[in-house]
């Protein structure tokens, strides 16, 4: 990915919903929008969320994707609002960077926004830059493709897949007949069905299902029975192996208790 635009579209936003954001004002004491939003806490949102009364760039856009000027007038990303116009009267602070309340000097009240950090692009906050020209601070995604900076870490969105290639490994060795022998005594046991000893799942296809060892082959070489193997579902029979000692699995009673519980732990 190249653009802004193309990431915004990557977390299923329409650049047509969102406006950018460039902070780059100063206040008192030569304090900067960058140093409000390094300080953390609400004092950059409070900052943001007051703007010029009607202005309709604000007004029409779903979600506001910030920017800070930093020192160096880089821009830098800091996150993705949803904005939703508020209620004026709720403004009764201090703007942490003009030292006054937001508007005391304007001829209007300010529109005031509810703003709610979103879990877009939540991983990459700080982490890249856009080249912003130009002085307006406020702009609409759709009208322009904003090239990205610094290092972008994204999940891989396409790969070559299905090639054949030949690897020499190394493999504990297991009987699949056993395993075939060990479905065929549990379906039987179940009116034909295979039924997971972890939480009860059934079915008449017993491959939907896996003969799980209660005692690894990592523990060494054994003679196996059927008597050592469990039928579990799919599910059933990784968290089995989820165990933090790859030589004790969780036991039966162990998994049932997990699938009881609503397997949340």
């Amino acid at each position: 990915m190249k653009t802004f635009n193309e990431l915004l579209l990557s977390e299923g936003l329409n650049p047509r919903d969102v406006i950018l954001l460039r902070h780059s004002a100063k206040g008192v004491n030569k304090r900067t929008t960058h140093d409000i939003w390094k300080e953390g806490g609400n004092s950059f949102d409070r900052y943001q969320s007051t703007q010029k009364a009607k202005k309709l760039i604000f007004r029409q856009s779903k979600y506001w994707a910030s920017f800070v000027a930093e020192p160096e007038k880089s821009t830098l990303f800091v996150g993705i609002y949803r904005a939703s116009l508020g209620d004026s009267s709720k403004i009764d602070w201090i703007c942490p960077l003009e030292g006054r309340t937001p508007g005391a000097n304007d001829a209007e009240t300010p529109d005031f926004y509810d703003l709610e950090l979103q879990p877009h692009l939540a991983h990459l906050r700080s982490r890249f830059r856009i080249v912003w020209k130009g002085q307006t601070f406020a702009r609409y995604a759709y009208k322009k493709e904003y090239s990205l900076q610094g290092q972008i870490d994204l999940p891989i969105a396409e790969s070559i897949e299905g090639q054949k290639v030949w690897k020499r490994q190394s493999n504990i060795e297991r009987d699949p007949a056993l395993a075939r022998s060990a479905k065929e005594t549990n379906a039987k046991a179940n009116d034909g069905k295979c039924k997971c000893s972890g939480c009860d799942f059934e079915h008449a296809d017993a491959g939907l299902f896996d003969a799980h060892h209660t005692v690894p082959l990592a523990a060494g070489e054994r003679v196996s029975v059927i008597a050592d193997l469990v039928i579990l579902c799919p599910t059933c029979h990784r968290r089995a192996h989820r165990s933090l000692n790859r030589l004790m699995p969780y036991s039966i009673s162990e998994l049932r208790e997990w699938n009881v519980a609503g397997r949340i732990v």
